[in-house]
């Protein structure tokens, strides 16, 4: 089956989020106006189920999908997703162990490692290649790791409340003794945020 392989870049022409729902084309191609995306359609073949548009559930995991049908991607860091030149991969013809070692059971995608291509993609941690963008998605598919954000009202009401304990000390203490409040609850704050993002993946507003 055919599957789209475009990324869905935000208007400043970074990837935050990817689309994982079936695109819908205006008029048919190859015979089909609906698409999968490419690495949602991986992850299906891998979990042998589907992604249902209408309930946004995939093995057993809500999918916190936005407006656009698009996963926050939590980009794994430099190094933690394997890479290998063909040069490589030729070399370990005459290897069967070494090769079922690296690929046996595993998702192997295959794209352009070198800027030459131009094949580059901005994200929040930096340029990555295409394929790498698309084995981020892949994998936060498959194993449901991805970048959690609180509901629009949470988010407001957190953001009104810490305005209006800034407000109220203000009006209560001294103003050296404000500042200092404040600066420690900033601090303690992003201390907080930090720690949220290492262990449950959630992006506080900050």
């Amino acid at each position: 089956q055919l599957a789209f392989l475009n990324l869905s870049r935000d208007p400043d022409g970074v990837l935050r989020s990817q689309s994982v729902l079936p695109v819908q084309l205006r008029e048919p191609l190859w015979g089909s106006v609906v698409f999968p995306p490419f690495a949602a359609r991986l992850a299906e073949l891998a979990a042998e189920q589907s992604i249902e548009p209408s309930r946004r559930v995939f093995q057993g995991r809500n999918l916190p999908l936005n407006q656009d049908g698009g996963l926050r991607l939590l980009f794994p860091a430099p190094g933690r997703i394997p890479h290998y030149s063909l040069s490589q991969v030729l070399a370990w013809r005459q290897q069967p162990g070494r090769l079922k070692k690296e690929f046996a059971g595993k998702i192997v995608l295959i794209g352009p490692g070198t800027k030459l291509f131009q094949d580059l993609v901005a994200t929040p941690l930096g340029e990555v290649y295409g394929v790498e963008a698309h084995a981020a998605t892949l994998n936060c598919l498959l194993t449901g790791n991805w970048v959690r954000q609180l509901a629009p009202l949470s988010g407001g009401l957190l953001l009104l409340g810490m305005a209006g304990l800034g407000a109220l000390l203000g009006l209560s203490l001294t103003t050296a003794v404000s500042l200092l409040t404040v600066g420690v609850g900033e601090a303690l704050f992003f201390a907080a945020s930090r720690h949220l993002f290492q262990v449950n993946f959630l992006l506080l507003p900050v």
